[in-house]
């Protein structure tokens, strides 16, 4: 992408191609530079919660159901790279089924994980939140932390913030997409860094 840096703050590669490795990555952030994670991303815009089927066909790419699953429950959307995402409706609860459909195998080390927390899309009304593999210790984080809290409060502020048709990642997903764990001890992370492993193991 233009204007992407390959490498993170002092100037290493990061993951490889075909082959992705969270934990060295996440390793080699510890002697980075970290940033407090408390706002909203700008860019880039990743889709992670659409409100319906049509939103994700208007504005992500074309869809099609998953093989052997029934009533529109996962989606694959090909936004025209041809790097496949999965989706799904956040209350179906075969996805990790509809994941190994698709990518076949699931490591022993990481779990499928709704990149926007299926709780939470729940009660905001999404129809649609993207699939992706996360360390379970990450992931685990993740949910215990923000996501618990994001959660609590998502019905209390919903009538504040006019509900948009599709979500963005915001820089606590980007973490987690990037198998970087954020919790109350260590509520900070290197997104440049994050956002480059990302592009270079073609998750974005």
């Amino acid at each position: 992408m233009p204007g992407m840096a390959r490498s993170n703050s002092c100037g290493c590669w990061l993951g490889g191609r075909e082959h992705p490795a969270p934990q060295a990555f996440c390793a080699h952030l510890r002697g980075c530079v970290w940033r407090v994670v408390a706002y909203l991303n700008t860019e880039p815009r990743i889709p992670v919660a659409a409100l319906d089927a049509d939103v994700l066909k208007r504005r992500v790419g074309n869809i099609e159901p998953v093989p052997g699953t029934r009533d529109s429950n996962a989606l694959i959307v090909d936004t025209g790279d041809h790097r496949r995402q999965l989706w799904v409706k956040p209350q179906y609860s075969s996805y990790r089924s509809a994941w190994e459909r698709l990518h076949v195998h699931i490591p022993a080390d990481m779990e499928v994980d709704h990149v926007f927390n299926r709780a939470r899309a729940q009660v905001l009304g999404f129809g649609y939140v993207r699939l992706l593999l996360c360390v379970k210790h990450v992931n685990q984080a993740h949910g215990a932390f923000i996501e618990q809290r994001q959660t609590a409060v998502a019905s209390r502020v919903l009538h504040l913030h006019p509900r948009d048709e599709l979500l963005f990642a915001s820089n606590w997903t980007i973490a987690k997409m990037a198998n970087v764990a954020i919790d109350r001890k260590q509520p900070m992370y290197d997104q440049p860094a994050a956002l480059a492993w990302l592009y270079e193991n073609q998750l974005i």
